[in-house]
């Protein structure tokens, strides 16, 4: 039933494009590999922006890729 939420106004849209992800900070997930894709996509001018939610043992090493490029 629609009448038990209430009505939430739409944000403002820009041109940025927004990623947002969650899961194991681990290997097989291949964050490392999205850092780098969102890296690349920004050098070519598009505005992005990359949320990446999760816990595990490369979050230091994700963290410091990030900050790299």
């Amino acid at each position: 039933n629609l009448n038990n939420f209430p009505f939430l106004k739409m944000p403002e849209l820009d041109d940025t494009i927004r990623i947002v992800t969650a899961g194991r900070l681990t290997k097989t997930k291949g964050f490392d590999r999205l850092i780098r894709a969102c890296s690349e996509v920004k050098k070519s001018g598009v505005k992005i922006k990359l949320s990446i939610l999760g816990i595990g043992d490369l979050k230091n090493e994700l963290i410091e890729l990030a900050n790299d490029l």
